[in-house]
C-alpha cells in the first residue's frame, strides 16, 4: 500500500514498532508513545482514501470511541494527521481477536462463550447508552487483553440511534454494504428500515453463534447471504452443538430474530439474561 510507514519511523511523538494489520481503509500499527511511555495502536487512513466520506467516517470513529469509557471498549486517545493521512491512536489490546481465537480452536465451550459474550453485552450498553450504533461487530472487531477479557474496537460505521444512510439505506453510493455480511442484521440490509441498537444485538447473537458452533449462523456469499438474513432462520445451535444449553440456545434465536422487536429489548437486559 502507497505511503506505508516503516519500522522505526514516527508519527508525531509515536515511533513505529511494528504492522499489526491491514484493512478496508488503512493500516494498523504498534507503536511506542515516547512522551508517556506506553504502548499504543495508530490506525492511520491510506492516503489514496483520503477523500471526503472517508475521512468523515474516520472522524466518527474517533468521536465515536472517545464517547465511551468502559473497560471492555478499547480507549481512544487522540487523532492527527501525517503527511495529509489521518491517524487515530487508540489502545493496544495485545491478546489477538476473537476471529483468530476462532481460527485457533474453532468453537468453544458454552461457558467460555458466555464469558465473552458477556462483557461484550454490557460495552455494547455503555455505547447505546451514549446513543450510538456500532453497526459492525464481528469476530474482528473484538480483541483480548492479557487475561483474555474481551475489548470493542472499531467504530468506523458507528452512527447516531435511528440514524439514516440516505438513499441507499445501508449502500454506500459505491454499492458498498456496511458491516460484515456474516453478522449483518436484516434491516442493515434493507434501505427501508431504520436501524437503531438492535441491529448490534442481532450482531451479538451472530458472533455468539460462532463462537458456540465455530461457524456464523449463515453460511454464504454476497446478495445470497444478505438474502439468508433476511428470509431464513439458522440451524438451532444444538444441532450443530449438543452441549449448548437449552436456554442459551433459546437467547441466541432471540438475538438473532428478523423483526428487532422480537429480541431482547437493550444490551443491559441481554447481559442480565447471560
Amino acid at each position: 500500500m502507497a505511503g506505508e510507514l516503516q519500522v522505526g519511523s514516527h508519527v508525531s511523538g509515536y515511533r513505529i514498532l511494528e504492522l499489526l494489520g491491514r484493512g478496508g481503509m488503512g493500516l494498523v500499527y504498534k507503536a511506542h508513545d515516547a512522551r508517556l511511555d506506553r504502548i499504543v495502536a495508530i490506525k492511520v487512513i491510506s492516503r489514496e482514501l483520503a477523500e471526503p466520506r472517508f475521512i468523515q467516517r474516520f472522524q466518527r470513529e474517533a468521536r465515536a470511541g472517545a464517547a465511551v469509557l468502559h473497560p471492555n471498549v478499547a480507549q481512544v486517545h487522540e487523532t492527527g494527521e501525517h503527511q495529509g493521512a489521518p491517524f487515530l491512536v487508540v489502545e493496544y489490546v495485545p491478546g489477538g481477536s476473537l476471529r483468530e481465537l476462532l481460527r485457533r480452536q474453532g468453537k468453544l465451550d458454552w461457558r467460555r462463550a458466555v464469558a465473552l459474550a458477556l462483557p461484550i453485552a454490557r460495552a455494547l450498553a455503555a455505547v447505546h447508552e451514549k446513543g450510538i450504533v456500532h453497526r459492525d461487530l464481528k469476530p474482528e472487531n473484538v480483541l483480548l487483553d492479557e487475561a483474555g477479557q474481551p475489548k470493542l474496537v472499531d467504530f468506523g460505521l458507528a452512527r447516531p440511534s435511528g440514524a439514516s444512510d440516505g438513499p441507499g439505506g445501508a449502500l454506500t453510493r459505491t454499492g458498498e454494504v456496511l458491516g460484515s455480511f456474516h453478522y449483518l442484521a436484516p434491516e442493515q440490509a434493507d434501505s427501508s428500515r431504520t436501524i437503531d441498537a438492535r441491529a448490534d444485538l442481532y450482531s451479538l447473537g451472530a458472533v455468539l453463534y460462532d463462537l458456540l458452533t465455530g461457524r456464523p449462523p449463515f453460511l454464504g456469499e454476497g446478495v445470497a447471504l444478505l438474502s439468508m438474513h433476511l428470509g431464513e432462520t439458522p440451524r438451532p445451535p444444538r444441532e450443530l452443538e449438543p452441549s449448548v444449553p437449552p436456554a442459551l440456545e433459546d437467547l441466541v434465536l432471540r438475538l438473532l430474530a428478523k423483526r428487532p422487536s422480537e429480541r431482547p429489548s437493550d444490551a443491559e437486559s441481554t447481559a442480565a439474561l447471560l
